[in-house]
């Protein structure tokens, strides 16, 4: 390091490039493929659904009108500071559908609003895992779970879905998930309905039969399973979305995140929330 003396003083002044380096824990990720496709849609002007936004018009008109009336309305407390964990009328709201969805009792206690789903996968996986600690992902994944894993001192380790009968269905291969399993794995992270293959059931989504699998594994490993939802109104052909935190057992073991944005298709709102039945992670959070 160099020092030198500012010429109006006698402070000792050290070179910037000494102050604004990055973080020992992010060197060596690597440069974010979304960062790469939007630089590619910029060059090439493609429909870019790798972002979600499709060349026709999807918008709720409810959602619309609803955030109209928010900002005419005469209440100008709704834009003020609320409550760190979320604004009450939001938070009652979602309360009130998850309980019907999880099949427990959720209250405001459970739930984190966040900016966006992915500040609430930052929040879930930042609060389980410690320096070390392990993180199993099931691939192909999303690619920032194994960001957000690294950035919170974990390992990623990763199992992958495997292909069935004619190469167009996808299957958890769950020997292989629980040879993964260690004394370090802390967490399991699941994404159903399933981004990018679209796995729901069968084809697209975790069938309940695997996700109760998965739960029996965190039941027997002592782990929590960090369940991304945010797809999980984007069913079709009759399927169903399977939630891992109503089956039984796991709502005290399962972090649950759900987005406004990919629910009504409103993705610049960046509106997202985590729900956990533990008390004590909820409290990480």
């Amino acid at each position: 390091m160099y020092m030198f003396n500012c010429s109006q003083s006698n402070t000792i002044i050290a070179p910037m490039s000494d102050c604004f380096k990055i973080a020992d824990r992010f060197k060596a990720f690597e440069p974010s493929f979304f960062k790469e496709i939007a630089e590619m849609v910029e060059r090439n002007k493609p429909i870019n659904l790798g972002v979600s936004v499709p060349d026709f018009d999807v918008y709720p008109q409810t959602i619309i009108e609803a955030m109209r009336d928010i900002v005419l309305d005469d209440n100008t407390t709704m834009h003020q500071m609320t409550k760190i964990t979320g604004h009450p009328r939001l938070v009652n709201v979602l309360a009130k559908l998850y309980s019907q969805l999880l099949n427990n009792k959720v209250t405001g206690d459970n739930i984190l609003i966040t900016c966006g789903a992915f500040e609430a996968l930052y929040c879930a996986i930042h609060s389980i895992i410690n320096h070390g600690d392990e993180a199993i992902i099931i691939d192909p994944a999303y690619d920032e779970f194994e960001v957000l894993v690294k950035g919170a001192g974990g390992v990623p380790v990763h199992t992958c879905l495997k292909r069935t009968g004619d190469g167009t269905d996808w299957q958890l291969d769950l020997d292989d998930l629980e040879a993964k399993i260690t004394d370090r794995t802390r967490v399991i992270i699941i994404n159903t309905p399933h981004n990018p293959t679209g796995k729901v059931q069968s084809l697209p989504l975790f069938t309940r039969s695997e996700l109760e699998a998965i739960g029996q594994l965190c039941l027997k490993h002592n782990l929590i399973a960090v369940s991304d939802e945010v797809f999980e109104w984007l069913t079709y052909d009759g399927r169903t979305h399977h939630r891992i935190a109503s089956l039984p057992g796991m709502y005290d073991r399962c972090v649950t995140i759900g987005s406004l944005g990919k629910a009504c298709h409103v993705t610049g709102w960046r509106c997202g929330w985590a729900i956990a039945g533990n008390p004590v992670v909820r409290m990480g959070l």
